[in-house]
């Protein structure tokens, strides 16, 4: 709670910062400002306030299990609310999410994002707690990398819907010549993705890596006690008063798994980065690079011994921890085009980390990282197919086979690619639409297909029915620990 406060804090200063210098021209009569930020197109703009909303729920019964006590209905109950601001040389947005997640294990996240920005001559200024997409992909990104993922619902909700939130301070600036657009970001803190930390969309890595920290705590606390004789000469040297605070640290390990990972409410976790697009006769180009960190941890297996050893004699310290987020860089380029009546996309990144020679066990190597992509309208029920690739390849495996307890090691290779595959149409002037997603992992031989049909009642009332069917691999395959997550559902939404 202590570090979700600080994220709150943190926001407050950074927002109310550029608060006063946004919207002061809305709301003073300041000449000499007025003066500096008046442009061509402000007098045009006037200025609005909005409020709007949805309140959502959907029924999800899972029907894939070994076990009938396990094949359940859950009521899935969400809302969002947003005001938004339109001024004269100022915009300004909050948007607020609420789910029983969220609120349980991440409050801060109820401020879903949180946008001040601001308009001068030349460029504008935007700061808060905000998303941003980076890429021409279509909800599948390799270049999207200063917001993290929320996958506590697994890849249910849309892309943008599981994005989260991060401060963030970006400038733009706009070229009139091809479109030229420039922008230059700043993220002082780090934001990794969410995992659920319990329940059936729980990653099998997870929930192995804490139960396999809090045993081995546990076992060399109460070896000491119990004569089992144990290779900790650190535990064997306990005095009685010691093992109060070892007893202590080893339930603290138990009850609160997330203290073993990094604090990254510190400077050094700050990321930055900087996009250029622009319109070349019929490609829409960019170039852009990214300053930052990966959004989940990598293990160095040499240290877990010494980290539990030296956190239940409370001396544990932040550079003892076995667990990092590896900073990378990442040199990224995208394209679009249209090519007859195919639109077509694609995203390329070389992603430069730390071990450049990939013989460091505890640090992720090289890789590279694309995505290509077309869809196109067919010509009758109003159908777009859409088919992407995505994928990875992690260079210098060799040396990867080399290390002995290498977190990258792979029993299905060093490549990842998979298939995803989206069709839609629609009926009755838009009211009813149905869409199938089907998503194909090449090498790990796992596929999942989502099907959904959404009937529009009203302007504010929709309803859809939708389901996801997940077939995995055998025990190393990506999803082989959700393969009897598959599920049907109904949904309802009210928007207001």
């Amino acid at each position: 709670m202590k570090l979700q406060k600080s994220k709150a804090v943190f926001c407050a200063v950074l927002i109310s910062s550029v608060f006063f210098n946004a919207f002061s021209d809305d709301f003073s009569d300041f000449d000499d400002f007025s003066d500096f930020t008046d442009f061509e197109n402000s007098a045009e703009k006037s200025s609005n306030f909005a409020i709007n909303g949805k309140a959502s729920i959907e029924t999800r019964a899972y029907i894939d299990s070994d076990n009938a006590e396990e094949i359940g209905i859950s009521a899935i109950p969400q809302g969002t609310l947003s005001f938004s601001y339109n001024g004269k040389k100022s915009d300004g947005k909050i948007s607020l999410k609420l789910n029983e997640e969220i609120i349980k294990n991440h409050p801060i996240d109820i401020i879903d994002e949180l946008e001040i920005k601001g308009y001068f001559n030349f460029f504008s200024i935007e700061a808060g707690k905000m998303k941003t997409v980076w890429g021409k992909g279509d909800k599948y990104h390799v270049l999207d990398n200063f917001n993290a993922d929320d996958y506590s619902d697994f890849i249910i909700p849309d892309y943008i819907e599981r994005r989260i939130s991060t401060p963030l301070v970006k400038l733009n600036f706009d070229i009139p010549v091809s479109n030229i657009h420039l922008e230059a970001l700043y993220a002082p803190i780090l934001t990794v993705d969410h995992f659920a930390s319990s329940g059936r969309w729980t990653p099998s890595q997870v929930q192995t890596l804490n139960d396999t920290v809090t045993k081995i705590a546990s076992y060399d606390v109460f070896s000491k006690f119990t004569n089992i004789n144990y290779e900790n000469e650190l535990l064997n040297k306990l005095t009685s008063q010691q093992y109060l605070v070892a007893l202590n640290a080893a339930n603290d390990l138990k009850s609160n798994p997330s203290s073993i990972y990094p604090d990254l409410m510190t400077l050094k976790y700050g990321q930055f980065g900087g996009r250029l697009t622009g319109t070349f006769g019929s490609f829409d180009l960019g170039l852009s690079y990214y300053n930052g960190f990966y959004k989940q941890p990598t293990v160095n297996y040499a240290k877990i011994k010494t980290y539990i050893e030296k956190r239940l004699s409370d001396s544990a310290t932040e550079e003892d921890k076995f667990l990092s987020y590896d900073r990378k860089q990442t040199f990224g380029f995208d394209a679009a085009t249209v090519l007859w009546h195919f639109n077509l996309r694609g995203e390329f990144a070389y992603n430069l980390t730390e071990d450049t020679d990939g013989t460091n066990p505890a640090i992720r190597n090289n890789s590279l990282g694309y995505l290509l992509g077309f869809d196109i309208d067919l010509p009758f029920w109003n159908m777009n197919l859409n088919i992407q690739e995505t994928g990875n390849v992690i260079l210098n495996s060799d040396k990867i086979e080399d290390n002995t307890n290498d977190f990258e090691k792979s029993k299905t290779g060093y490549t990842s690619n998979k298939i995803i595959a989206n069709i839609t149409t629609s009926f009755f002037h838009d009211k009813l639409v149905p869409e199938v997603t089907a998503i194909w992992s090449i090498e790990r031989k796992d596929f999942i297909l989502l099907p959904k049909i959404s009937f529009k009642a009203t302007d504010a009332l929709t309803f859809e029915a939708k389901g996801m069917y997940i077939l995995s691999g055998d025990e190393n395959s990506e999803f082989y620990a959700w393969r009897k997550n598959s599920f049907i559902s109904i949904y309802a939404s009210c928007q207001f």
